[in-house]
């Protein structure tokens, strides 16, 4: 109630109340004619983007309840490998094929011109003969000389002798290996009887004729022996593939020198492919010999049947990169070598693709 002026009284009733009318668009019992929401977003929205937020939780459980029910191991392709290793010391002549290549057994992989030391040691032993040969006969042609000369050169063709029976028998194995050819055993052979040969006639013939003719006879045979000793010394060599597959390593270059037994080329065996998988200890009694069990190939996402091959007899440390386990119990596992049922796509003849065994 309040006063005003003049004496007149006026009473005022404000009555407050926190009750809204339900109907939003009603404003004092009007209408209000709103337009549409302009951020209305979808329900479906929402739970899209929970899926998505609790996506990697889900996977996580469910790697975990899948490693509980089933067994698994981490595990590679294996491909077998032939290490083309050179016979004898030599020099790369040319590389027939390059990384990644296929090849077939008896292709020619590489040629190497040999480099035989002691072929070039018996070339400077025979020069030197020949250039004493080649004074005597223009010098003194006294007895005595000659007599001398003749027991020195008697004694040079027992060790050329010597030198080439060593010679044929190194070729012949060679020629066991694919390394030499028969035509190179047939010199070394011909020189061996050539030598034998002479040494007989000196036997039989007076000393007086071995002194007039040794000189000019051995003369001719040295000769004949720097020519041959020259064309073996050049004379280059095939390797080939011993089975087909594919070229994995080639370790050498064009022009590039190497010692006997040293590996020059490797291939990967395309026809013997095996399964290296790597079996936790706790996990190895489902392990049985002749067993099939299911390979996922993790490249491909295929699944191919394979059996143990052979009987586990090692423990080795797991391969980096190779294991999809996220908690593995143990760093080694036991070696399983499996072999494969089916044949595998052009594109899994990978050395190393890591697989995946379920046992």
């Amino acid at each position: 109630m309040g006063r005003l002026q003049g004496g007149c009284e006026i009473e005022l009733k404000v009555s407050f109340s926190t009750t809204k009318a339900k109907d939003s668009t009603m404003e004092n019992h009007i209408k209000v004619p709103y337009s549409a929401g302009k951020r209305n977003f979808p329900q479906i929205k929402w739970m899209g983007i929970l899926i998505l937020i609790f996506l990697p939780f889900l996977y996580l459980i469910g790697q975990i309840l899948w490693a509980n029910i089933f067994t698994t191991s981490p595990g590679m392709i294996y491909l077998d490998r032939q290490v083309i290793n050179s016979p004898e010391d030599g020099i790369v002549e040319e590389i027939k094929f390059n990384h990644g290549d296929a090849v077939n057994a008896g292709d020619i992989l590489i040629k190497i011109k040999r480099r035989l030391p002691e072929n070039y040691k018996q070339i400077a032993l025979l020069e030197a003969e020949r250039e004493t040969l080649t004074n005597q006969n223009a010098g003194s042609s006294s007895g005595s000389s000659r007599r001398k000369a003749g027991g020195e050169n008697v004694q040079l063709l027992q060790e050329n002798l010597s030198y080439y029976q060593i010679l044929r028998d190194h070729t012949a194995q060679l020629l066991e290996r694919g390394a030499a050819t028969q035509a190179e055993l047939n010199e070394a052979e011909t020189k061996v009887r050539e030598i034998k040969a002479t040494l007989a006639g000196m036997n039989e013939v007076s000393s007086t004729q071995i002194i007039e003719n040794q000189g000019q006879l051995r003369l001719a045979q040295v000769e004949n022996s720097l020519a041959s000793l020259r064309n073996l010394a050049e004379i280059s060599l095939e390797l080939k593939a011993n089975k087909g597959g594919t070229v994995d390593q080639i370790l050498v270059s064009t022009g590039q020198s190497f010692a006997a037994g040293e590996p020059l080329v490797t291939v990967l065996n395309s026809e013997k492919v095996r399964i290296v998988t790597y079996v936790e200890p706790d996990d190895f009694g489902k392990v049985q010999y002749g067993n099939e069990i299911m390979v996922k190939i993790l490249s491909s996402k295929r699944k191919v049947k394979a059996v143990v091959e052979k009987v586990p007899i090692q423990a080795e440390l797991v391969p980096k990169g190779i294991s999809e386990s996220l908690y593995p119990t143990s760093m080694r596992g036991i070696q399983v070598i499996l072999k494969i049922n089916e044949p595998l796509h052009s594109d899994e003849f990978i050395d190393g693709l890591p697989v995946t065994v379920v046992w």
